[in-house]
């Protein structure tokens, strides 16, 4: 496989997966330092990181990886809580790990630098280096607390075993030999990655960790691989050899059903294995190659027991691979064990299935994380048999040891993002397409057209629902960020601030969440510099030192809200009319409301910070929130009260791409009203011209209304009958009064260029059915223009 192929790019998506729940663990992990199951959580997406990084040449990974695993596992094992120094490297180490993996997927093993390139990035390479140095630094600090046996990599010394106050004493003896060598990995004196997978070596004997067994014991495994393996990334022949690490393996091959040449399909496995294997590791040692790499659906172990009491592995393996036996002890009888191995055998229950330890229903998994090998026989001590058809009495029992090879049903797909762009484009043409059809059906008089335009109408709108459905995304992976950035900026000022998300599960297009992540990313700055107060002015106000820092998210009719709110100072009104007095924003007589001073915060270069900091004061944040907010159609506004708090609240809508929206007339042109912003739908009767920003009463009060045609200043006669769309603008009802409804429709949202981008009030075109275009309408920026051009 080539190592700059998919299954390298599937890899680098998937660590940066990884990363991503590895931060999140650590962050938990600081709220609970003693919680055993957060702290086996870090471990194991260190584990997996490690054992699959080096199968695609990012070997800086794996090394580093293994260095900091080694650290976590050592802390796990010990069972005592997380110190400071370890919950403060852990974010830090994982950063490292981010920048390494970025250099390796844009560097592939196979693609060989320019001199001139390589002189470019020499300097960066030199600055990952020296902040990796520190990091070894504080690993090997740390790791003297916790000292114990740990897998060495390929030159790694293992530690010496000592423990707590007899290691800090052993480095303290020798200070100028740390208690690991750390700095290997990064001056690049750690060997290319041998025969054995990357990541799975297993231990060496002298260092069998605590519990494991002190007699060596056998074990007898069947491992049959599913035939998509090599498809999928899997190498049993790599899987074996990790096996074969830990102690003598004797291992049979079944070639009973590979085909034919002329039938042989070279990218499938044919293959399945019975093994014996001798080893004084414990049970999920052995299992470990494979739970590393999700490939334990096939495979069953059973514990024989202590090799001292047993026949000879060669003859176990052969006797079992022979078949006729149903389970362990059966294979003992067969090869004439004693008693007492009987007795023992019996006792824990005497099948694969009672100790068995396949995965337990487990789906393998469907992601590149080794790669195939030429070969799926793995190398074995003993001469392998001849492959030929089994005679009858020789066939593979299918009593309870038979390996379970059923995949799971696959639960995710990973697509690249341009490919459901492409995907939706598509649907849209579609969607004009069905409106064009169906216009036509209703023109003619053929009940078969009628019939077949309803049907791909609802086939259209199933297709365009599913699709959308695939571009919508979770704010989980969102607000997590922000979670690190909270417990970042708290530390360099001082403030004690504790981080709530909520609504996680709330979905959004992803192009629209893409988007979102600038205004987020000042709206979060600015609560920690100007909202949240140090804790000790906190305490003198009564408050808790601690503060709470929220993000949260939830739907609201066709859009979602969400809200970054904190408990703090709150915004200083009349510090703000005093800035804007100051830059001639505001007249020094001016008198203006609560809602107007708080828009100042919106213009440009708007600051009421009384100097530049690298976190604000540069009047640049609040500008990009209304601006970014303002190409996603959406919307924000503030809540604040002086001493208690501020809230931001976020209104955006759920898709760019697709929309249900009301199609009417003014005059012979023709607009669209998105479908979640309108309410009602009234009539009036007019006398006159109508003025371009009156009231129209609506449940029993007046609310504004908006003519269309004179705010537009569409050509032709104002008619004495209107239709008044109410619409929700900012979660006020507003009026807008056009010439006539023309129906609902599906709009395909078109991108313009030119004047028309400049128009803040136009969200966008769509083709109609008649093939002519139609402007979508923003609601709320009409409303805001329309008061701009009054109050002129």
């Amino acid at each position: 496989m080539n190592p700059g192929g998919t299954a390298r790019r599937v890899f680098t998506e998937e660590a940066r997966d990884l990363l991503i729940d590895l931060e999140e663990a650590l962050l938990e992990l600081e709220s609970h330092p003693g919680d055993a199951a957060l702290m086996a959580r870090v471990f194991r997406a260190l584990h997996t990181l490690k054992g699959t990084g080096a199968m695609f040449g990012f070997d800086a990974v794996a090394r580093f990886t293994h260095a900091v695993e080694d650290l976590f596992d050592n802390v796990r094992k010990a069972g005592v809580p997380a110190t400071s120094e370890l919950l403060a490297l852990g974010p830090d180490a994982k950063d490292h790990l981010q920048e390494l993996l970025e250099r390796g997927a844009s560097a592939p093993v196979e693609e060989k630098t320019p001199a001139a390139d390589r002189a470019e990035d020499g300097a960066d390479a030199d600055v990952v280096a020296a902040r990796e140095r520190e990091l070894l630094d504080r690993i090997g600090g740390l790791a003297a607390r916790w000292a114990a046996p740990a897998v060495a990599p390929d030159g790694f010394p293992a530690s010496s075993g000592v423990r707590g106050d007899d290691a800090v004493g052993a480095a303290e003896a020798s200070p100028t030999t740390p208690p690991r060598d750390f700095h290997m990995a990064a001056s690049g004196a750690i060997p290319a990655s041998s025969g054995h997978m990357a990541g799975l070596t297993p231990p060496e004997p002298s260092a069998v960790p605590a519990g494991s067994p002190r007699e060596p014991q056998v074990y007898w495994l069947r491992y049959t691989p599913s035939p998509d393996a090599l498809r999928r990334g899997l190498d049993p022949s790599r899987l074996l050899d990790g096996l074969h690490g830990l102690g003598p393996l004797h291992v049979w091959p079944h070639c009973e059903v590979v085909p034919a040449l002329d039938r042989l399909d070279a990218e499938a496995v044919h293959l399945r294995w019975d093994a014996v294997l001798v080893t004084e590791h414990p049970l999920a040692m052995v299992r470990e190659p494979f739970v590393a790499l999700m490939d334990e659906a096939g495979l069953n172990v059973v514990v024989l027991g202590e090799e001292r009491l047993l026949p000879s592995p060669e003859l176990l393996c052969r006797i079992a691979a022979q078949g006729g036996v149903a389970d362990a002890a059966g294979l003992l009888a067969a090869a004439g064990a004693g008693d007492e191995a009987l007795r023992a055998v019996r006792g824990q229950g005497g099948s694969v299935d009672a100790v068995s330890m396949a995965s337990g229903g487990m789906p393998a998994a469907t992601s590149p994380l080794a790669s195939p090998s030429a070969s799926a026989v793995a190398a074995v001590p003993w001469p392998v048999p001849e492959c030929a058809p089994p005679a009858a009495d020789e066939a593979a029992p299918a009593g309870t040891l038979r390996p379970g090879g059923d995949e799971g049903p696959t639960t995710s797909l990973r697509v690249d993002s341009a490919k459901v762009d492409r995907l939706l484009d598509n649907v849209g043409e579609l969607v004009i397409l069905q409106a064009r059809l169906s216009r036509i059906a209703t023109d003619h008089d053929d009940p078969r057209l009628r019939e077949l335009a309803e049907g791909l109408e609802r086939l259209t709108e199933s297709l365009r629902d599913s699709t959308m459905s695939v571009r919508m995304v979770p704010l989980d992976a969102t607000f997590h960020a922000f979670r690190r950035l909270v417990r970042d900026l708290a530390a360099r000022p001082g403030k004690d601030v504790r981080f709530v998300a909520e609504g996680g599960e709330t979905e959004l297009d992803k192009t629209v969440i893409d988007h979102l992540r600038d205004p987020l990313l000042h709206l979060v700055r600015n609560a920690m510099d100007h909202g949240v107060e140090p804790a000790d002015v906190r305490l003198a106000a009564g408050k808790p030192a601690e503060a709470v820092l929220r993000l949260s998210a939830a739907h609201a009719g066709g859009e979602v809200l969400i809200t970054v709110s904190d408990d703090g100072a709150g915004i200083d009104l009349d510090k703000l009319r005093a800035v804007g007095v100051a830059r001639g924003l505001l007249a020094p007589d001016a008198d203006p409301g609560e809602a107007e001073l708080l828009q100042l915060l919106f213009l440009p270069g708007f600051s009421t910070a009384s100097g530049v900091s690298d976190l604000s004061g540069r009047g640049v944040g609040l500008d990009v929130v209304s601006t970014a907010l303002g190409s996603l159609r959406g919307s924000v506004d503030v809540v604040t009260r002086r001493g208690e708090g501020t809230a931001w609240r976020l209104r955006i809508p759920l898709t760019l791409a697709i929309i249900d929206g009301l199609r009417v007339r003014v005059g012979d042109e023709a607009f669209i009203l998105p479908l979640t912003q309108v309410q009602a739908c009234l009539e009036r009767f007019v006398d006159g011209e109508a003025a371009t920003l009156g009231l129209i009463e609506y449940r029993e009060r007046l609310v504004p209304c908006l003519s269309l045609r004179r705010f537009l200043d569409v050509p032709g006669e104002q008619p004495a009958y209107e239709r008044v769309i109410i619409a929700n603008v900012d979660g006020q009802p507003v009026g807008f009064a056009v010439d006539g409804v023309a129906g609902l429709e599906q709009a395909v949202i078109k991108r313009l260029g030119g004047p028309c981008r400049r128009a803040a009030w136009i969200a966008g075109s769509s083709v109609d059915a008649e093939g002519g275009i139609s402007l979508i309408l923003d609601a709320a920026q009409l409303v805001r223009v329309a008061q701009g051009m009054q109050e002129r």
